[in-house]
């Protein structure tokens, strides 16, 4: 389970990462902040938001352990729960939700309109 929690945290940190550097730019820029405590805020948020992938991650585990590889089916379902977690627990932080990447997919696109980012 640590192995699990380590490797989705790891995954969060490279996404959140990648998707949320401009933020350090902002705080700079309009918060008016020193660049090294932009970057320690920025890196503070995405250690936070890294957190979700790591539950995810173990909670896919937990799931594989106890009732086998088919139970993989499950698995966008627990992501959807820690996206909704993390879209509306403590800070609420609706960016950057996996659904938003397809937008040029259309066919997955055309799912959202009627489920919604959640449902692509």
């Amino acid at each position: 389970m640590r192995r699990a929690f380590a490797l989705g945290v790891l995954a969060g940190v490279v996404y959140f990462s990648g998707t949320l550097y401009w933020i350090t730019g902002v705080m700079v820029r309009y918060g008016d902040l020193q660049t090294w405590v932009a970057i320690l805020v920025n890196a503070a948020l995405v250690a936070y938001l890294a957190l979700f992938p790591g539950v995810f991650a173990v909670a896919t585990r937990r799931i594989v352990v106890v009732h086998g590889r088919r139970a993989l089916i499950a698995a966008p379902v627990v992501w959807v729960a820690t996206e909704l977690g993390r879209t509306h627990l403590f800070t609420g932080f609706p960016w950057v939700l996996l659904g938003y990447s397809q937008t040029t997919v259309l066919p997955i696109a055309q799912l959202a309109s009627v489920f919604g980012v959640y449902g692509v």
